[in-house]
């Protein structure tokens, strides 16, 4: 640390300034999404099925918006995060975390000290990281369910007409769970 130039950084491991992050996320396929096309048509009372593949494809990309904004994943499904943990005390993207599996960068199992229950961070061992583990809702809860189909509405309601990318409506349900 140089207090007299101001730079932070740790030349051994990286160029620049690079503190706990999360460096890539390797996601498996959705296989079923946790709103329904059923569902969607009832929300946005929507009787006809002339634009059902319009709406099928607007639910999975209402799912994934919400995702990323929340970074909570809806689906339960395996991930693979490639994490920064120096400084220690990263946490995992896309919770709530269930089964944890850690290993250095050459694929070597180790024991981490882990702190949380649904959303987990990784306080040792401080170094380049590997986790993979299964994260997301079993049961996705109801607010999280509606702010799917909030979002997959103004998405069909909206169609290359607004300027804004999220619903205000599934903004408002996601600023409370939000994931920082």
């Amino acid at each position: 640390m140089d207090f007299y130039r101001n730079i932070d950084k740790y030349s051994d491991l990286f160029y620049g300034v690079s503190y706990n992050q999360v460096l890539d996320v390797e996601k498996a396929a959705v296989v079923t999404e946790p709103v329904t096309l059923n569902e969607l048509k009832e929300f946005a009372k929507v009787s006809d099925s002339a634009d059902d593949a319009i709406l099928t494809a607007l639910i999975k990309a209402a799912r994934d918006m919400c995702e990323k904004y929340a970074n909570i994943s809806f689906v339960q499904r395996e991930f693979t995060a490639f994490i920064n943990n120096v400084n220690g005390g990263t946490a995992l993207p896309y919770g709530p975390i269930g089964t944890l599996n850690v290993y250095n960068f050459d694929d070597e199992a180790v024991t981490p000290t882990v702190h949380g229950t649904e959303f987990k961070r990784i306080d040792y061992p401080r170094m380049n990281l590997k986790c993979v583990y299964t994260g997301g809702y079993s049961t996705l809860p109801e607010d999280l369910k509606l702010a799917i189909k909030a979002q997959a509405l103004f998405l069909y309601e909206n169609r290359g007409d607004s300027n804004n990318s999220m619903s205000p409506v599934a903004r408002m349900i996601l600023d409370v769970v939000k994931r920082i």
